[in-house]
């Protein structure tokens, strides 16, 4: 906790500076915060949208499943044959269920629950949130929040353009593009 304390005073001292940083701790759960949940398109999907092959040549939903490539049990098809349309649709259902032990947490919606690598790593299974991550999230979310409600107090203007304005990902590429020609 005072890790991300620490953090988090770092992270705001630099936003109040001007500095555009991205921290994934703090910059996603503020944006649950001000967008809502993550939409489904916006997630991995497991294996529907993208996906990794193994040197066996076998397709797996995410690089997290690939390991020692000794269990098929999440093998999605593979290079010769293509992707076998059933266990695909199985795993990524299998993945997408309503997670029991989630039922009741008022932070579900903003929880990164829904990521069955996470859930696989920690648990080794798809279906199941890891304990691990709700621990996790409960400590940070708060700390996200009072981060997001102090900058918000103090209508810091890079703060407000990043996490309210909806152009802001693509005028902060273009910025990026345009700075990296000038420094050429």
């Amino acid at each position: 906790r005072m890790s991300y304390e620490r953090l988090a005073t770092w992270y705001e001292e630099r936003t109040l500076a001007g500095e555009r940083l991205y921290l994934s701790c703090f910059d996603e759960r503020i944006r649950t915060r001000t967008h809502g949940p993550l939409a489904e398109e916006e997630r991995c999907q497991m294996g529907r949208r993208q996906f990794s092959i193994a040197p066996s040549g076998r397709l797996y939903p995410c690089i997290q499943f690939v390991r020692e490539d000794d269990d098929p049990t999440y093998a999605l098809g593979d290079v010769l044959q293509g992707f076998d349309s059933d266990r695909r649709r199985a795993v990524s259902g299998c993945a997408d269920g309503e997670k029991a032990e989630c039922g009741g947490c008022a932070l579900r919606a903003r929880c990164s629950s829904w990521c069955a690598c996470i859930n696989f790593l920690s648990t080794g299974r798809i279906d199941q949130a890891s304990p691990v991550l709700c621990e996790h999230e409960r400590l940070l979310m708060p700390i996200a929040d009072g981060v997001a409600n102090r900058l918000w107090k103090q209508r810091d203007p890079l703060f407000l353009h990043k996490h309210y304005n909806p152009a802001f990902p693509v005028l902060e590429y273009a910025e990026r593009l345009t700075l990296r020609e000038v420094s050429r």
